[in-house]
């Protein structure tokens, strides 16, 4: 069992030193932009033309309103956005709100009311907008899923896809054991793999993986926990796409494609 691709970017700005990862990466209009979030500190028209005139008009985009951003104007943002884009976008309203207080300066209770007001004004300006969810799930406690729980219970039928963030050095229980858990949890929902990766050399991630030394590796493990699952996805979502970090040097984290064209 396989899912789409996804390709993820990293469209943070951290409270703490205002680093962007945005433009770190170069992933702007006036760069080598692609695709991914529709910040309110950038113009999101320019952003949303600049990857629709990029891509098929069909291909699925899914856009993060909020990055570990604090928006002036959540709601204004998120009806602007609601009006401006296609049957091809969908949003999320708050990237990882469970640990907006690490990153993002937040708590995850003022997250998830962030998320859920911009949900309802983006409802309210376009009936038709549909959302993902996407939160870190490393483990199967009820603890992990409180802001996707709210979520749902407010906007359950607009919610298209749950998505759960897995990452090599957090994981507590396999992989498997997380999709099985979102998908008995949301039996009413799809499935999403929102975000994945390794980082090359850092010490957490090859103790929890022994053996796994590389992002092939890691591609390759992450696609056997989906076929052991069982789960049919929405989506496995690199992320980040390209080499980034929060601070300093960029990590060796992104997509491993030279590694798999030798193969």
């Amino acid at each position: 069992m396989t899912a789409p691709l996804f390709a993820g970017f990293e469209g943070a700005r951290l409270h703490w030193n205002g680093h962007c990862t945005l433009t770190q990466t170069r992933h702007t209009p006036e760069a080598d932009m692609a695709r991914d979030t529709l910040p309110e500190r950038f113009n999101p028209r320019q952003r949303w033309e600049c990857a629709r005139r990029a891509l098929p008009e069909t291909t699925p985009v899914v856009w993060s309103l909020v990055h570990f951003d604090q928006p002036l104007n959540p709601v204004a943002h998120a009806r602007a956005v609601a009006r401006l884009i296609g049957p091809h976008d969908r949003l999320i309203a708050v990237n990882e709100p469970s640990v907006g207080t690490a990153v993002a300066g937040y708590t995850r209770d003022e997250a998830a009311m962030l998320a859920a007001a911009m949900m309802g004004a983006a409802l309210a300006e376009n009936a038709r907008v549909r959302f993902w969810t996407c939160d870190p799930v490393h483990d199967c406690g009820d603890h992990v899923w409180w802001v996707t729980d709210h979520l749902v219970q407010l906007f359950g039928p607009a919610i298209e896809v749950v998505g759960v963030n897995y990452h090599a050095c957090h994981a507590g229980v396999p992989l498997r054991d997380v999709l099985r858990c979102a998908a008995d949890r949301y039996p009413n929902h799809r499935i999403g793999l929102t975000e994945t990766s390794w980082h090359e050399g850092l010490p957490e991630a090859e103790a929890r993986h022994p053996g796994i030394r590389s992002g092939r590796d890691w591609w390759d493990h992450v696609q056997d926990e989906i076929a052991a699952s069982g789960v049919p996805l929405a989506c496995a979502t690199w992320a980040p796409w390209l080499d980034m970090s929060w601070e300093g040097p960029p990590w060796p984290n992104g997509w491993p494609a030279r590694e798999l064209e030798k193969v």
